[in-house]
């Protein structure tokens, strides 16, 4: 709700999959804004919510991407997640 708005629908889904875990969370409401402007909730975007979560989600051994929908509105979070520890 910070950054979509109050008004934006937010989806869930979560998939299993034998080895990870993907985690999908979209909406579709204007985001913060990249280009110097003011999302929903006045932020410029220039916090850095997007690398603390890439570095939190990178600590477990996955990844994460997030950005603009495309086609949009919205944006999407995508991470992965590892089950389990390799090599163990």
């Amino acid at each position: 709700m910070r950054h979509a708005g109050p008004s934006a629908h937010v989806q869930v889904e979560v998939v299993y999959a034998p080895g990870f875990i993907v985690l999908f969370v979209d909406d579709d409401g204007p985001g913060v804004r990249t280009d110097g402007g003011r999302g929903a909730d006045g932020a410029r975007g220039e916090g850095h919510g997007i690398l603390g979560m890439q570095e939190r989600v990178a600590a477990v051994g996955g990844m994460l991407q997030a950005g603009p929908r495309q086609p949009g509105p919205g944006w999407r979070v995508h991470a992965r997640f590892p089950l389990g520890i390799e090599g163990a």
